[in-house]
Formats: C-alpha cells, sequence, structure tokens
C-alpha cells in the first residue's frame, strides 16, 4: 500500500490511475513532507470508508422476495422485517386467491406488497410468473407457507455469500419454532449432481435472477404441476455452484402440526410420469418407496 501511493504520486499523468487515487496521491505527497506514519494512515483509512460505504450501495435493493400467504397476520411481521431491510427492492405475495387477500381486516401490512395468483408453489407456471415479476439481481423465494422470523442481517448476509461465491442458490441453516420450543434445524451440503427430489433446503432460497431468467426463456420447458423448484434446482445445478450457509439465519414457525402432503412425493409421482415407472400397486407406501428406489439410483 505505501509504494503503492508513493507510485501515483510521482505519476499524476498516468491514464490507469483513477481521479480518486490521484486525489489521494497529492493528499500523500503534502502529508509525507509533514509525518510519513500520519498520511498512510490517514490515505488509507480513507480509502476503506469509500470502498465500504461503496460496498454497501452496491448491496442494496438487491432482492425481490416472494412469500406465499394464506393469512397476512401470520406473515405480518416477515413483511415488515423485509420492508425494513436495506436489500429489499419488492415483496410479492404468492395467493391462491386475490378475494382472500382483499377481505383481510389488515390492509395496511401489505400496502407496499404486490399480490400475485399462482396455482401452486412449486409449479413450473408459478416460477415463470415469479421470473416475469423480478428485475433485481436475486430472488428470495419461500417453499412454505409457514410465518419466518428473520434474524439480524440476515439478507444482508445471504446476499454478500451469493455475491462472493457467485453462486446460482444459496440456502442457510435455521432454527424450527413448534409449541413455543425452538430447535435448530441444520440442512447438509449440496453434493454436484445430486438428483434426491427430497433434498432440504430449508425454507428460503435466495436465486440468481439471471439463471431463473435463462430457465424461464428455455424454449422446451416442460409444465410440471409439483416438480417445478425441483426442474429449476437441477437446471441452477448445472449452471452454478449451490451454495450450503452453515449458518442459523432465520426460524421457521410451525403454526400447524398437521401432517400436509409433502412436495417430494407430489414431485416423485409427477417424474415418474415422465420416465415411465408408475406402479399399479395399489398400497401408497410401496407405491413411492419403489418409484423414490428408481427416481434417486
Amino acid at each position: 500500500m505505501f509504494s503503492m501511493y508513493k507510485i501515483t504520486a510521482n505519476n499524476p499523468n498516468n491514464k490507469i490511475i483513477s481521479q480518486q487515487t490521484y486525489k489521494f496521491s497529492l493528499i500523500y505527497s503534502v502529508f509525507q513532507k509533514i509525518n510519513i506514519t500520519f498520511a498512510y494512515r490517514f490515505c488509507t483509512n480513507v480509502r476503506i470508508f469509500i470502498n465500504l460505504k461503496h460496498y454497501k450501495q452496491q448491496m442494496r435493493e438487491k432482492i425481490d422476495c416472494f412469500l406465499p400467504c394464506n393469512d397476512v397476520a401470520e406473515i405480518a411481521d416477515s413483511i415488515q422485517t423485509l420492508s425494513q431491510s436495506k436489500t429489499t427492492q419488492h415483496i410479492n405475495l404468492l395467493v391462491s386467491d386475490t378475494s382472500d387477500i382483499c377481505a383481510c381486516s389488515d390492509t395496511d401490512s401489505i400496502s407496499n406488497c404486490t399480490v400475485i395468483t399462482i396455482d401452486g408453489l412449486t409449479s413450473t407456471k408459478t416460477l415463470l410468473t415469479i421470473e416475469e415479476h423480478t428485475d433485481a439481481e436475486y430472488v428470495l423465494l419461500s417453499l412454505k407457507h409457514t410465518p419466518v422470523n428473520l434474524g439480524l442481517h440476515a439478507l444482508e448476509r445471504l446476499l454478500r455469500v451469493a455475491t462472493d461465491s457467485n453462486a446460482g442458490m444459496v440456502y442457510a441453516d435455521s432454527y424450527i419454532q413448534k409449541d413455543g420450543v425452538q430447535e435448530k434445524h441444520p440442512t447438509i451440503d449440496y453434493q454436484t449432481g445430486s438428483i434426491r427430489d427430497d433434498f432440504d433446503f430449508g425454507q428460503l432460497v435466495l436465486i440468481r435472477a439471471s439463471l431463473l431468467h435463462e430457465y424461464a426463456a428455455k424454449q422446451q420447458l416442460t409444465d410440471y404441476k409439483w416438480a417445478g423448484f425441483y426442474d429449476l434446482r437441477l437446471y441452477i445445478s448445472r449452471k452454478a455452484q449451490i451454495f450450503h450457509l452453515n449458518e442459523y439465519l432465520y426460524t421457521q414457525v410451525e403454526t400447524d402440526s398437521r401432517i400436509e402432503p409433502t412436495a417430494a412425493l407430489h414431485s416423485i409421482w409427477c417424474i415418474s410420469c415422465h420416465i415411465g415407472s408408475i406402479s399399479s400397486c395399489h398400497n401408497g407406501q410401496v407405491v413411492v418407496r419403489l418409484l423414490r428406489r428408481h427416481v434417486c439410483s
């Protein structure tokens, strides 16, 4: 750093040097006559401050958020947290029926949100709709209808890791809050070439929007009802890295303990239709076991 300032001070006509660097070199040359140590520390600290400020400006309004919504009251806190983050550009609510949103009493909390009607959270049609409604560099997608509480600077952390690693998709560990008890919910690293349809990414994933646009532009894009996100994940894994951030950044709040059909079972059935491995067995458990073995092998 010291030699760099000496060189720039002695070469004011060098076109490669930026105007900002040239100004620092002039300051350094003046302060150098007074105190070399002071000059070095002053220029170094000022440059670090400006670079940090520029970095924070680059990180602003980089994410379009998409949250499935069954009850506005349940995700009101999530919406408020996202609204307060400087990295958030737009907040979009994914609903099955807009009349439920319009009829709710708490309309103030969603005044700055865009309501989008979808046919299914993990369908190809929904992903294409998300692609049409995003113009940010990254898409934050919630894969569950349950509320989520973001930790301090969680979005900024996800965005920074995605930017530094140039990953196509980033997911992180989380907590699960159920019946007032909070437990850790770690996820595992994604293995290159993995085709597991039941891989657990947690509730939130951050996707590079450019890859979503490329995926939507595919000429022969199969319209999946339940395996749309699975198909997108396979496409992203072929184009870029899927990065696991081993940090607990948010909390999944389970409001209903009843067992619901998982997207994994639906995706098994959908994919099996295309590989010709549908079983005629009437036992549902046997059918799932046979299909899962075929798909994951």
